[in-house]
């Protein structure tokens, strides 16, 4: 199945009640980059293709789930998370959008999505390369219930037996100690139904914003064609050591107690802000918009400056402070009217 002057990749295939099949992944063109819904019959023959997409950015499906006869599609857009539940015709019913705690192109998002016992949607998403993690629970309407930052990169969300819930991914992936290892962990964190939990997670706020996705029928065509091969698979067993909280991680810095702390102020501020580290710093100093944008960046040699955004749009910003190659601070601040 292929779409001419295209190239598409396929992340997920699942089933539906009228044993049809939905398939979803990523359709890539030369005008616009966005999610991709395919509906093929049991016998595998096109029933209907879309794809969703906004305009001048790169829109990603990440998974989805099949709720009461309906679809929830999972679509990154270079940073910020959109749950966008559609029929099974691929009719768009409601979209919500959240900005999430990081930055940068959808391609290193990791995402995770759950349907939980109490009719609620949970998610998770995290990106290892700019150690942005978090998990958001909504309401049947997409409407926010609670929101925490994760010290994990997660992979995926299933609810226990209990009603509560269990993130696991790679990780933990912040911390202030370097266990000297060349063995990846994996890591696992529970919290209770209400997203609590003691040591590796932390309550933030997350911000919704609106985004116009665009629905467009597309042309398939459909081949008979793949060879079927049989790759044989080794098992085998291995020690495991296990260590609980968060202090032990991969790839970390080793613990100072000069650890740089980085203050912006005031926040909310007009648009001119003064940011002061608390040991002197050789780096860079990067400020994104809610999409993944510079809008900010400036080389930093001491302790203070300052920086001005007073012509950009209101909202929320994050920033990132780098040196030798190590992103030692990232945040977020807010831009308001005066």
């Amino acid at each position: 199945m292929y779409s001419s002057g295209t190239a598409n990749t396929v992340y997920s295939i699942k089933q539906l009640p009228d044993q049809n099949y939905i398939i979803v992944g990523d359709y890539y063109s030369s005008s616009n980059d966005g999610a991709l819904l395919i509906k093929i019959s049991e016998e595998g023959n096109l029933l209907w293709a879309k794809r969703y997409y906004i305009n001048d950015y790169t829109a990603k499906a990440n998974g989805f789930i099949i709720i009461n006869n309906k679809l929830l599609l999972y679509i990154n857009t270079e940073g910020i998370i959109t749950l966008l539940k559609t029929d099974f015709s691929g009719n768009i019913i409601w979209k919500k959008s959240y900005i999430t705690w990081g930055w940068g192109n959808s391609n290193n998002l990791t995402a995770g999505l759950l349907f939980s016992s109490n009719n609620h949607y949970i998610f998770v998403f995290g990106n290892e390369m700019l150690m942005s993690s978090g998990i958001i629970e909504t309401d049947t309407t997409g409407s926010i219930i609670f929101s925490n930052e994760l010290i994990l990169n997660p992979s995926g969300i299933t609810e226990t037996d209990n009603n509560e819930y269990l993130i696991y991914g790679n990780g933990p992936v912040y911390g202030e100690k370097n266990i000297n290892s060349s063995n990846e962990n994996i890591g696992l964190i529970q919290i209770d139904s209400t997203g609590n939990e003691q040591d590796c997670m932390w309550a933030t706020t997350s911000d919704t914003t609106n985004i116009d996705f665009i629905s467009e029928a597309i042309d398939f065509n459909v081949t008979d064609e793949g060879v079927l091969s049989h790759i044989p698979i080794d098992i085998y067993s291995d020690d495991i050591s296990v260590n609980t909280g968060c202090i032990y991680v991969y790839g970390s810095i080793e613990y100072n107690e000069n650890i740089t702390n980085v203050i912006i102020s005031p926040n909310p501020g007009f648009g001119n802000y003064n940011v002061e580290i608390s040991i002197p710093l050789y780096g860079n100093f990067t400020v994104y918009n809610c999409f993944g944008q510079i809008v900010y960046q400036t080389s930093v040699n001491g302790k203070n400056f300052n920086f001005d955004i007073s012509k950009k749009a209101n909202g929320v910003y994050f920033f990132k402070l780098l040196s030798n190659n190590k992103i030692y601070q990232s945040g977020k601040f807010f831009k308001i009217s005066k």
